[in-house]
């Protein structure tokens, strides 16, 4: 990683966690995602499986998008923090700190 990427990545990583500690990411975010996600996958199962009575208006394809593109958010949120993370210990290590 070159010296502009790590402090890029350094400063990505605090912008994105100040604004995740606004939205309380690990309390009330990201648990909300997982539980749609959740639920969603099992909509997703049942209209795969037929379940009896299952009235869905979306399509077994659209219910698989929405799952993957929860877990795209939820990675990518979560891959810009732990790159951050060592970027600004990698930048602390040589004196220089972000705030």
């Amino acid at each position: 990683m070159t010296t502009t990427q790590l402090h890029e990545s350094a400063a990505m990583a605090e912008d994105l966690n100040d604004l995740l500690s606004h939205l309380a990411w690990t309390d009330v975010l990201k648990p909300a995602m997982l539980k749609s996600k959740s639920q969603i996958a099992q909509r997703l199962a049942n209209a795969v499986l037929g379940t009896a009575g299952t009235n869905e208006a979306c399509s077994a394809q659209q219910l698989a998008g929405m799952t993957y593109g929860i877990d795209l958010v939820i990675s990518t949120i979560e891959g810009i923090l732990r790159k951050g993370v060592t970027a600004s210990e990698s930048l602390r290590a040589v004196g220089f700190q972000l705030r």
